[in-house]
């Protein structure tokens, strides 16, 4: 066997090691993320997000916030009779679509639950909110790149929740860290008396963050809450239809071979 086969034959076994369920994990192409986190992210705009209009405050890929009660039942029953009809078409074993949560209850890939009640809601952006839960009272915060633990930074006040935050590094619940690569590190010498000659590592040590809104939420923000107009609203829809539309006629002469730019 020369080295290319058995290069070739590694990657085989690795590649069947990535796939045994004995071991939780299992490899598939990229496209298969990215089509079904795009499915889900339709599912979401076209049954949920469209219908309710203006009563949702924020949406996800797998999460959807509302000022209103939401009956899911009907958007369940519906997943749940397609999962059916697919698994029995081609041959699946239903249960696998049906996985146990923590609280020991089995249910469908893709239903909808009611997780937590809210009293107090305020969204900066994408991966940016905070909530005030109906059963602690208490607020919780969700920010990309910031522990939850940091939400004592608002001093129980989500009005503290502002563009400028300044989640500062030496508060006892902030716990980011600023990675710095260094390529010239000393000799270092451990407790048990180890010496260390390496020279290339990464220093960690306590960063601060400063919450800022990006101008473009910031514009349609502002633009909400001075205009409360249709010409306004239409203006965004059109926008937003305007590029979708682009982009998929883009995609479409990509895939023809028919693009010169």
């Amino acid at each position: 066997m020369d080295k290319f086969d058995e290069m070739q034959h590694e990657a085989k076994e690795h590649l069947e090691k990535l796939r045994m369920w004995k071991d939780k994990r299992y490899f598939l192409n990229y496209d298969w993320g990215v089509w079904i986190s795009n499915g889900a992210r339709c599912r979401l705009w076209n049954d949920l997000i469209i219908p309710y209009d203006k009563n949702v405050l924020y949406a996800d890929t797998d999460s959807i916030f509302t000022n209103i009660a939401i009956d899911f039942t009907d958007y369940n029953n519906m997943l749940n009779e397609r999962t059916e009809r697919v698994c029995k078409e081609r041959g699946l074993d239903l249960e696998k679509t049906r996985p146990m949560a923590p609280n020991g209850k089995r249910s469908f890939i893709g239903n909808l639950t009611i997780e937590e009640e809210w009293t107090q809601f305020r969204t900066l952006g994408a991966k940016r909110y905070v909530e005030r839960w109906q059963t602690d009272g208490a607020l919780h915060l969700t920010v990309a790149g910031i522990n939850k633990e940091a939400v004592s930074a608002l001093n129980d006040d989500i009005e503290n929740f502002k563009d400028g935050l300044i989640f500062d590094k030496d508060l006892d619940d902030v716990n980011k860290l600023l990675h710095t690569y260094i390529e010239n590190m000393p000799d270092i010498t451990f407790p048990d008396g180890y010496v260390s000659h390496q020279r290339r590592g990464v220093n960690l040590r306590p960063n601060g963050y400063k919450l800022k809104v990006d101008p473009t939420f910031d514009d349609i923000i502002k633009g909400l809450d001075t205009t409360h107009n249709e010409s306004y609203e239409n203006h965004l829809k059109s926008v937003w239809y305007d590029d979708i539309d682009e982009l998929v006629e883009y995609a479409y002469r990509q895939i023809a071979g028919k693009d010169e730019g």
